[in-house]
């Protein structure tokens, strides 16, 4: 995985990452950086709290503070999770590689008749990928931040702390999560693959072993030693590799939820940051567009930049939880169609498709965020919900404004 060293690299520079040398100056060095960047965020996000127009009402006065807060918060839990989840993190790396091993074993057990997909090539072209769009957007961010912002005496240093380093964080942060589960899932693929290889293994073991004579005579030995006439095809041990299938898949399970369990309070503030985001763009882009003007141009891409941001954030890690769901089923489709004679006893398969059974299909996140894209549908009708509230509210407010004013004047 040397394709990985450089992206290490960037995550160790923003501390996502702890330092994995040996140098202890190096190391003090970093916490001292995340210690400072961490108290530049909260410093900044304080100010633009004190800065919140107070022209607002208070429910969007409410809801500003909420989003700088939970940035400042997020930062946190992703620096804690940094330095003091540091070892079940390495736990669930070296168990990742050491299933790949497993499953390599596996494909040499089968012979030439299947080959492994490179796995590890398919997560570089994906990682590639991702890393392009990220810095590609993130700079489209940065950017447009600068824009929209006005220029204080900080100069540009507020908006960038309180709001483009925050993101950066989370986004590397969950890119890492993502990256561990794409591992698991391409993993999870190798072992349907193989299970759906084994009934043919087993049935031209059989079909070969049947049909084909060996003379066993001394001179068809001399004659034809070592040619591909003489030799015998090995049977597989179809019964010992689904045994070490069932073993790899309980793994990878064990290892999923030890991901979710260290990333699980960033998930569930990264879920209620976005939430509180899109109420606070689309209430403002309600407001913009119930009286446009051209002169706010930039504000609106602003918005929309914003809420493609976190609508993204959320699909993201929903769609890489899915495929982890997709490739569960799968599991459990070939099973049930993998013929039982093929194998030994009965109990074989039932104990793996129990296995599967027993395990949730899919993972929660501190018990209240089901990680499945069903939870969509939740964040769609919350939003609405007070995104709804928000236009009455206003319009409320707008009402009670004609009304004092008309009163006054007569």
């Amino acid at each position: 995985m040397e394709f990985l060293k450089v992206y290490i690299n960037v995550f160790e520079v923003f501390g996502i990452l702890p330092y994995a040398g040996t140098d202890c100056c190096l190391r003090y060095g970093q916490r001292c950086w995340c210690v400072v960047l961490l108290l530049g965020i909260w410093i900044m996000c304080m100010a633009e709290v004190c800065a919140i127009d107070a022209k607002l009402t208070s429910m969007e006065k409410f809801l500003f503070f909420c989003e700088l807060f939970l940035y400042a918060i997020l930062c946190c839990v992703i620096y804690f999770n940094t330095f003091f989840n540091n070892n079940a993190l390495k736990d669930v790396g070296l168990r990742i590689a050491k299933n790949s091993e497993r499953l390599k074993a596996c494909y040499k057990m089968l012979g030439d008749g299947i080959v492994m997909e490179n796995m590890y090539l398919r997560i570089k072209r994906e990682v590639q990928v991702l890393a392009v769009c990220l810095s590609l957007f993130q700079i489209l961010c940065i950017t447009i931040n600068m824009l929209y912002r006005p220029t204080f005496k900080w100069g540009l240093i507020r908006p960038l702390l309180a709001y483009n380093i925050p993101n950066i964080l989370i986004n590397f942060n969950l890119c890492l999560y993502w990256l561990l589960l794409r591992f698991i899932a391409h993993q999870l693929q190798c072992i349907n693959g193989i299970l759906k290889y084994l009934p043919q293994v087993r049935s031209g073991v059989e079909e070969e072993s049947s049909s084909i004579l060996y003379p066993t005579s001394l001179w068809f030995q001399k004659e034809f030693y070592g040619s591909k006439s003489y030799r015998k095809t090995m049977p597989h041990n179809v019964h010992g590799i689904f045994l070490k299938l069932q073993k790899i898949n309980a793994d990878l399970y064990g290892v999923l939820t030890a991901i979710v369990e260290i990333f699980r309070i960033v998930l569930v503030l990264n879920f209620l940051t976005s939430f509180v985001v899109l109420t606070i763009e689309f209430f403002s882009l309600y407001k913009y567009f119930d009286n446009p003007s051209l002169n706010e141009l930039i504000l609106v891409i602003f918005k929309f930049v914003w809420l493609f941001l976190h609508t993204s954030r959320i699909f993201f890690v929903l769609l890489t939880n899915y495929a982890i769901t997709k490739k569960k089923c799968q599991t459990l489709y070939i099973l049930n169609g993998t013929p039982l004679e093929i194998f030994e006893s009965e109990n074989d398969i039932s104990k793996f498709l129990l296995q599967i059974m027993v395990r949730n299909h899919t993972e929660t996140a501190c018990g209240i965020v089901d990680l499945d894209l069903m939870f969509l549908l939740g964040i769609i009708n919350a939003l609405a919900m007070y995104i709804i509230f928000l236009i009455q509210s206003d319009l409320g407010n707008a009402s009670l404004n004609e009304t004092l004013f008309n009163t006054t004047t007569t």
